[in-house]
């Protein structure tokens, strides 16, 4: 299913093969054809994960616990440059109070034990972090205000990027992913709470901003992503005001953020460029946001405790090959989109279960000594390879869009050359099956 091939060359290489398949796969041939003498790009590092959560905090409503020193051990080889820390402890305890206990500016109330603990974890295995922020009582106006928010923010950002309070930190962070997924409830009151919850985002933004340009707020891992123009999309202001209002309000946005969650209906790795490329042309180019970075801050085949009903389609799902192909596959196709960041949920690590007790499959199996690499963590270490050891993309032909994914590169002294293929063809009753339980829930399409 996962081949990758290596040559020292300079001309043109031209491969015919039959690619490995999954279960109720064609059988056709596929060729193509490679010129090593033609870079046309340089490859984006797209190795990322979004699971960097922790045993340092007990188990919450996402049990992933993967920020494990075996684990985190193996991202220099995997070519890993950005980890994203899901469980982003309170650092800010005046949420509430009044005086100087609630006093965002000063030092004292302020206890970074976990997240020092948590973003030298990363920084010291040659990563970068990005998080969920997402803390107790933040945005609540009872507890808090948009400009006591956005001191919290600037702190943390002073923090770790900027060395403050002795910290030893410099350029740590990437992005903060503001309070996830909050666009999920499409009610009466959504309007209402998005307008609260705007004020807060753009207060935070600010403070962020203040302290640090070289890192940045994102929205807010928008799940309801689908575009305006599809026949079953909502109004939703979290997407559709959102960045009219961050651009009408001169409110500083590093990305779009969202979580490539529509694949539960479609599970098809080359929706990651049909959805990248819509919301760019759609939502922000209309809003005066054409060029700015998109991250999916989340992905994986299907995100909900739903699971396909007939014997055959079970054991497809559950196969190894059918996760790995379709998680390398997104991969390979978002290099051909706008995305800066790609991050495989829960991704780099030993499994987990999620909200609905969605079961999600492992990168790794346990050791007495490591971690056990299985299928998908062996296709992310040759996606490694080639972005890393060979980063000059080359012109080819022969890939396809229907699952069918190839990339060739080249090292940067022209001796070597990768190709990484990957063929994604699974059984399509396991998309019909989860689709058809997906439609009979309240608020979805």
């Amino acid at each position: 299913m996962h081949y990758l091939i290596s040559a020292a060359l300079l001309g043109c290489l031209h491969v015919a093969c039959q690619a490995a398949q999954q279960p109720h796969a064609l059988q056709t041939c596929q060729e193509i054809s490679i010129d090593a003498s033609k870079h046309v790009s340089n490859f984006k590092n797209l190795q990322a994960t979004s699971n960097a959560d922790t045993s340092l905090l007990p188990p919450g409503l996402d049990d992933i616990h993967d920020m494990e020193p075996e684990i985190a051990d193996l991202w220099p080889e995997y070519g890993m440059k950005s980890i994203f820390i899901y469980t982003w402890p309170d650092v800010f305890t005046g949420f509430g109070r009044s005086g100087p206990a609630g006093d965002a500016s000063l030092a004292s109330n302020y206890n970074w034990t976990l997240t020092d603990r948590y973003v030298r974890f990363v920084t010291s295995r040659g990563a970068k972090a990005s998080l969920q922020f997402q803390i107790t009582n933040g945005t609540d106006p009872e507890q808090s205000t948009p400009e006591k928010l956005g001191q919290v923010g600037f702190a943390i950002a002073d923090r770790y990027m900027n060395g403050a309070g002795n910290s030893g930190f410099k350029d740590a962070l990437e992005l903060f992913d503001y309070y996830v997924e909050i666009d999920n409830n499409n009610e009466p009151s959504t309007l209402a709470n998005y307008n609260t919850s705007f004020k807060f985002f753009a207060g935070f933004a600010k403070g962020v901003a203040r302290a640090s340009i070289r890192c940045g707020v994102g929205a807010w891992g928008t799940n309801r992503i689908v575009p305006t123009h599809a026949n079953y999309s909502v109004y939703d202001p979290y997407v559709s005001q959102f960045y009219r209002d961050c651009k009408a309000y001169d409110v500083p946005i590093k990305a779009a953020t969202y979580h490539f969650t529509n694949a539960q209906f479609s599970l098809n790795p080359y929706d990651i460029k049909t959805l990248t490329d819509r919301f760019r042309s759609e939502i922000l180019a209309p809003t005066g946001f054409a060029n700015l970075p998109i991250w999916v801050t989340q992905y994986d085949p299907n995100p909900s405790g739903v699971q396909p009903t007939s014997a055959q389609a079970i054991k497809d799902y559950n196969d190894p090959s059918f996760f790995a192909s379709f998680t390398l596959g997104t991969s390979m196709y978002a290099q051909d989109t706008s995305l800066d960041r790609a991050m495989p949920w829960t991704g780099f690590g030993y499994g987990g279960t999620g909200a609905g007790n969605a079961p999600f499959q492992p990168w790794f199996n346990r050791s007495s000594a490591t971690a056990i690499p299985l299928n998908v963590a062996a296709a992310w270490k040759l996606q490694g390879e080639l972005v890393v050891s060979t980063p000059q993309r080359l012109q080819l032909s022969g890939s396809s869009s229907n699952g069918f994914a190839v990339l060739a590169g080249r090292s940067n002294t022209g001796s070597r050359v990768n190709i990484l293929l990957n063929n994604y063809q699974p059984n399509y009753d396991i998309a019909r099956e989860i689709a058809r339980q997906m439609v009979k829930f309240p608020g979805h399409p």
